[in-house]
């Protein structure tokens, strides 16, 4: 059974890049719009690029009444930072509000602040203080925002344990032998031999013919590969 923990998400995220954490983080998102039924066409994930310091690494343009994780409820951004929770002042999360311009242009249309941190000692421990510094800095400019949500390196593990794919796709350790319903059936003809098809009338004559000479009606070899015989009885009508 796999079971990510905020250690796995430090170790595969707290890079020099961040890239690995805002793909993570990317791809939950992706799976939580797609199981809400929020379209592939309101979520913008490629702002470290295209807006540069806007403050704004993914943009979801739609949220859902059906959200039971009460970060996809509203029209959100999300910035990432891949970073240790201690080195997050009062000072630096509301430089990151206030500078982020892309940021203030969203908040200002309503859009809900979401801020995911790479750690889960120092961030978990503050997070209810850093989710306060943040939303009093958007409230200088915005005061029709009334909340915003700060996510450390356990929620976003527990988001991912929600989906075997994205869990296999990123954490190699918890990889299971799993098949698709293709691979296995070509797995399972290579290990068992064809199926004879026979009716019940006639297993019926061949098990009177047996009974009659005092053999079995129906004989189940191996083949050298030890593979067995699978045979199936229909019904006839």
């Amino acid at each position: 059974m796999w079971n990510v923990q905020a250690q796995h998400v430090i170790s595969l995220g707290r890079t020099p890049s961040g890239l690995e954490f805002t793909e993570l983080v990317d791809a939950i998102l992706r799976a939580n719009c797609f199981s809400l039924g929020i379209p592939e066409s309101e979520i913008h994930t490629n702002h470290r690029v295209n807006k540069q310091d806007g403050g704004v690494d993914t943009q979801i343009d739609a949220g859902s009444a059906e959200d039971k994780t009460g970060y996809l409820t509203s029209k959100s951004i999300w910035q990432y930072k891949a970073v240790e929770g201690a080195s997050l002042t009062e000072a630096k999360l509301r430089k990151e509000v206030r500078d982020g311009w892309y940021a203030q242009e969203l908040l200002a249309k309503d859009y809900v602040y979401r801020f995911c941190i790479c750690d889960d000692g120092a961030a978990y421990k503050n997070k209810k203080q850093f989710e306060t510094w943040i939303l009093d800095e958007i409230n200088k400019k915005h005061k029709n925002i009334t909340c915003a949500k700060v996510l450390t390196a356990s929620t976003i593990a527990t988001l991912a344990n929600k989906y075997l794919g994205l869990v296999a796709a990123f954490f190699p350790e918890f990889r299971l032998p799993v098949q698709t319903l293709e691979s296995w059936g070509a797995s399972i003809t290579r290990q068992v031999r064809p199926v004879i098809w026979i009716t019940s009338a006639s297993w019926r004559k061949r098990s009177r013919i047996a009974v009659a000479a005092g053999t079995s009606p129906i004989s189940l070899p191996q083949s050298s590969s030890g593979r067995l015989l699978v045979i199936m009885v229909l019904r006839s009508s």
